[in-house]
C-alpha cells in the first residue's frame, strides 16, 4: 500500500473515531442513541416473532389441506378395486 493511502486511511479512521467520541461524550446523546438502538431491536424482535407465528399458521393450514387431499385420494383408491371387479 502506498504511504499516501495509508495516511489517508489513518486520517479517515482518526476523524471517525474523534467524531464518535465527541458525540458520545454527551450523556443525553449517548442515552438517546442507546434508546434508539433498543427500540429498533425490540421492533426487530417483535417482527421476527410475528413472522414466526404467521409462518406456523400457514404451515398448519397447508399441512391440513394436504392431509385432507391425501385422505380423499386414499378413500378413492380403496373404492377403485371394487369398481374394477364389477
Amino acid at each position: 500500500m502506498k504511504s499516501e493511502v495509508k495516511f489517508g486511511l489513518g486520517l479517515a479512521i482518526g476523524v471517525a473515531l474523534g467524531a464518535a467520541i465527541a458525540y458520545f461524550s454527551d450523556k443525553e446523546k449517548r442515552d438517546s442513541f442507546v434508546d434508539d438502538v433498543m427500540t429498533t431491536a425490540d421492533k426487530a424482535r417483535d417482527g421476527l416473532v410475528e413472522g414466526y407465528y404467521e409462518a406456523k399458521a400457514k404451515y398448519n393450514q397447508y399441512r391440513n389441506k394436504l392431509k385432507k387431499a391425501s385422505d380423499d385420494l386414499m378413500d378413492g383408491l380403496d373404492d377403485a378395486p371394487a369398481d374394477l371387479l364389477d
